[in-house]
Order: structure tokens, then sequence, then C-alpha cells
């Protein structure tokens, strides 16, 4: 599943609109603005990914938390139990006290009373700003929930995790209170994702930096299952992970295969940022088996365009190690949705679109967040497009293994292998993580925001 680093591309500045002059003008021959643009466009109810009534409100589950930002990008803001029950992470508390937030729905989206108060476990760092990033499941139901808390949004940020039993109280196993601040850097501590190995510890993966102003490192903190910091893991607990000797920004990290982690992110290089990957060993030294050569230095591998920006919002490993990277591509409120596939080693995949990577132009101003492989070995890629009233819905494309579009997907937009879903009228709408629950259902966890504040939503289709 999958990161967007804040610092570079906050989430007010990925909001665009549709261009005016050209829906009016398609407008005035009884045409939409997502119509003209290729073959594919077809009928718009030839829709094979549906909502699922059966899920909370027609296929959709909203709720505000309280806080102004509910959800901000949350690569990993949600996890399926075997038994189909879904956890969501966000922010809780009030507009002026955040706390961390974990709530668990059942099957039928409704909100599970089993679990902390009425589905909604909440946990207080005692900071007034904060941030969940990530929920992840241990095998036998303890929820792991991290993000970052502050004085104030605009610096001085800590890493904070907890560990929930599987009811939603604090485990009193984990750091002899249930929850832990990690600040190891005395400056900024930012956490995207994370990992659990196999034998309970967790690796926290993220960015910072020592200093103000000072250079951003991708950064993997090490913790043992107990919650205290494996000092043998890096330096005293931390790796830095750095590139080209300028600023990187962190995605979601993702199991390798073996116990070794996947660290998606970015990479500053002359004049733009790259998309960035590394492979890192149990011990924290750096996969020598891995990387393109590019950067002279083992375990890591990138990609660029010219004069554009890229990233590694997120990363999938898929059944054969080739390892998918989802983002967007192009200037602020008008990027494109990019997948850019890379073999086990590091080079990039040359049969996957264009030489690894495939463009998608969905619609205005689009991106993907999020990639997940279908039983069939389909790719399902989601994230945001501009709708024809120039705010942004949920993105959908189906996309056959090669990377181009599946048509025999339908659409429910016009163009086949493409959906967009509206989940509040008039909001801009992402979609941050994509999974699949036990029943085959394709879920899809994000953002909608009316401009002032958001609200977490989780869409339920049927396919």
């Amino acid at each position: 599943m999958c990161v967007k680093s804040k610092a570079v591309w906050p989430s007010s500045l990925r909001r665009g609109v549709g261009n005016a002059m050209r829906s009016a003008l398609l407008a005035s021959f009884g045409l939409s603005a997502c119509m003209w643009r290729s073959n594919l466009w077809v009928g718009r109810n030839d829709a094979q990914f549906a909502l699922d009534p059966a899920f909370a409100h027609d296929g959709i589950f909203v709720l505000d938390l309280g806080a102004v930002d509910n959800l901000n990008w949350t690569p990993q803001g949600l996890a399926v139990q075997t038994d189909g029950r879904l956890v969501l992470g966000g922010t809780g508390g009030t507009t002026t006290h955040g706390t961390f937030a974990a709530l668990r729905l059942r099957d039928d989206g409704a909100l599970d009373a089993s679990f902390g108060v009425g589905g909604i476990a909440e946990i207080d760092f005692g900071y007034p700003y904060a941030l969940v990033q990530s929920v992840r499941l241990q095998d036998d139901g303890k929820v792991i929930v991290t993000g970052e808390v502050a004085s104030a949004a605009t610096g001085g940020r800590q890493v904070g995790v907890a560990r929930l039993l599987a009811n939603g109280a604090l485990d009193p196993s984990f750091a002899t209170t249930g929850w832990r601040l990690l600040d190891l850097l005395a400056g900024e501590d930012i956490v995207n994702g994370v990992v659990l190995l196999r034998d309970g510890r967790l690796r926290l993966c993220g960015q910072g930096w020592a200093v103000p102003g000072g250079t951003s490192d991708l950064v993997v903190y090490g913790l043992l299952a107990n919650g205290d910091l494996e000092t043998s893991f890096g330096t005293d607990g931390v790796l830095r992970v750095d590139f080209f000797g300028g600023d990187e920004f962190g995605g979601a990290c993702e199991p390798g295969g073996a116990d070794t982690l996947l660290v998606p992110g970015m990479t500053w290089v002359d004049t733009r940022f790259d998309a960035a990957l590394a492979r890192v060993l149990p011990s924290g030294a750096f996969d020598a088996t891995f990387g393109d050569g590019s950067t002279g230095m083992p375990g890591r591998a990138t990609f660029g365009m010219a004069g554009q920006n890229t990233a590694c919002d997120c990363v999938l490993r898929q059944a054969d190690g080739t390892l998918l990277c989802a983002t967007g591509v192009g200037p602020v409120g008008a990027s494109d949705s990019l997948l850019v596939r890379f073999l086990a080693d590091g080079r990039l995949d040359a049969t996957f679109g264009a030489g690894g990577r495939v463009i998608l132009d969905l619609g205005g101003n689009d991106a993907f967040r999020t990639v997940v492989a279908l039983p069939d070995g389909r790719l399902a890629a989601a994230g945001s497009r501009t709708n024809d009233a120039g705010d942004l819905d949920f993105s959908l494309a189906v996309l056959a293994r090669d990377g181009t579009l599946d048509a025999s997907a339908g659409s429910n937009v016009g163009r086949l292998g493409v959906y967009g879903f509206d989940v509040t009228p008039g909001h801009h709408d992402e979609a941050h993580v994509a999974a699949l629950d036990p029943a085959g259902h394709l879920l899809l966890f994000g953002e909608t925001a009316d401009g002032v504040s958001n609200n977490l939503a989780v869409l339920r289709l049927a396919f």
C-alpha cells in the first residue's frame, strides 16, 4: 500500500481546479471535459467496479473525528483484519488539541462497539498537534498506531507510537504505558509508515533533520517488540538514508522479502526531485544486491524525468518480486498520475509501460497515491482526479500487468479502465490507501475536504 512529504507536497497545493474555459466550450457542444481525450472514452454506465450497498451508506463511510484535520496524507491509514473488520487511523480530539485515533468498523461498515469507546480508541500524547500516519495489525490482533506530535504544526515534531490491545485499550507491555515518543534527531522526526518484522520488532520509516533548515534524509527507526529502541540497528537505533547529499523526503515503507525493508521517497537531484527507493537488511545495512547504478551506492535506486518532480509515495512488492511505485508527476495543480516499476534488483522494468513508467492523464489535476494487485494479476491504482465541477474525486485506474488500461474493467466516467467516485459533492476527495478484504472487495481509504477541514472516508467496491 503506500508517502507524500508534507514539506514538499502539501495537500493544499495538490488540489487544483479544472479548466473552466475548456469545460464551458465542450458543454456548448453537449460534451463534458472528460469525453474527448482518446478512443477509450465510452458511455458512462459500463461500470464493473461498483459501490457495495451492503457497506455503510450505499458503499461509503465518512466520519468527522472532531479535529480540523481528521486526516492528512495517510499512506497506511487502513488495516484489514482476517474476519473482514477494518481498522482505520485518523486524528481525533478537538480543533485545538489533537489525539491519535484508531477506529474499527464491522463488515457492514458500522462502528464496532467492542473496540475502544463506541468503536473509537484515542491516545492523548499531551500535545496540541497530532497526526496519525499509520495503523498496522499484529498477528495477535494488537494494533500499532504511529504518527507525529508537536506543540505546533510548524515545527519540532516528534514521532508518536502506541500499541493497542485487540479491544482498543493501551497495551501496558509496550513501553510500560502503551505509548512512547521518539525525538532522536533533536529537530524534526516524522514517520510515514511502519513494517512489522516476524519476531515483533518494528521499523518506522519517514524523514528527519537535526536542525532548523538542515538537510532532510530518509530515516528508519528500529524498535524492539516491547517498544525499546533497538540500539543494534543502524547507529543507536536510527538509520539515515542519503542519496546525493540533498534533501530526501519519505514514503511508506513495506516489507522487501526475507526481512528486508523497502524505503521509498524522493531525493533532490540538481534542480528537481527524483523518485527514490532503498532496500535495507535487518541489521540496518544497505542491501548490496539492490540498485540501478544511478547513485553509485549500494542498496539504492532512483527514477527521474527531465524538468519534472517525481517521487515514490508508496511501494508495492508484487508476487514476482518486481516493485511498483505510485505517485504524480507535473506542476502543482496540473499533475498526471504515474506508476514506475523496478525489477527485483532495482533496475527499471522495461516491460512495463514506456521503459518502466506509465503516465496517465485522468482529467485535470490527478495523481496516484496507492496501488494494489488484484487476485487475477491486474493492478488497481487510486488517488484523485478532477471532475467536471472542478473539484477532486477518488480516482481508480485498473491496468493490465504491462501497464495498459484494462478496457474490460468498464468505467463510470466514460473512459474504459478509469473510475471517479465523488465521496462528498463539492469537496476535494482523495484516496490514500487501496486494499482488498477477505471477501474480495476493493477498499479505498482517504479524505474528503471542504477547504476548511477534512474527514476520513472509506469506500467498498464490488467487482
